[in-house]
């Protein structure tokens, strides 16, 4: 909701990227599990930022790659790429009503993935396609929700960005970074 509130604001045709973050809850320590591996929630936020912001090379190079690739539309960690068919039965409703809010096909579906965690880059120019058709009023209904697992027009919208980098043949590329010795993974059987 803040995001597309925030791009209603926003002039986008001054900016070639941007950088979409946000803050994660990272007290609850309960596991996740993210592309076959459990990791707590302050080890997501690692992986959704690091690829990312991993040092100042790191952004110059994402964003060169911007620059000379044109059909490069989206970029987040490889780490939190994984099919939006998951749970597909959850959310259909509601992602078919943005998708055909803002002029998207969803019959790929199957085949796409989304950068779970919502932290990536993105081109500028996709957002004027949702930019002032909804506003923070839209998400109203979800503020009181209990749990992360509970979907939302949030989770939708988090699909959503796949649907709009890959519009018309665009990418979507997966960033890794250097895994540090110190992050435990759980593999629960």
């Amino acid at each position: 909701g803040p995001f597309v509130s925030l791009i209603n604001n926003v002039d986008l045709s001054l900016y070639d990227v941007v950088l979409k973050l946000h803050t994660k809850n990272t007290k609850d320590q309960s596991l996740i599990k993210l592309r076959g591996i459990y990791i707590n929630r302050e080890q997501w936020s690692q992986f959704l930022l690091e690829p990312l912001l991993y040092n100042v090379n790191t952004i110059d190079m994402i964003l060169s790659e911007f620059k000379n690739n044109k059909n490069l539309n989206m970029a987040g960690s490889k780490y939190c790429f994984t099919l939006i068919k998951s749970h597909y039965q959850k959310y259909k409703d509601k992602l078919s009503e943005l998708a055909l809010m803002f002029g998207y096909s969803i019959e790929k579906l199957n085949k796409l993935r989304f950068c779970a965690g919502t932290m990536f880059y993105i081109r500028a120019s996709l957002l004027k396609s949702i930019q002032n058709k909804v506003n923070i009023d839209f998400f109203d209904e979800e503020k009181d929700q209990k749990s992360s697992t509970d979907f939302s027009y949030a989770h939708a919208f988090e699909r959503l960005f796949a649907i709009i980098a890959t519009n018309d043949g665009g990418k979507c590329k997966e960033l890794m970074y250097p895994i540090k010795e110190n992050i435990k993974y759980y593999y629960l059987t």
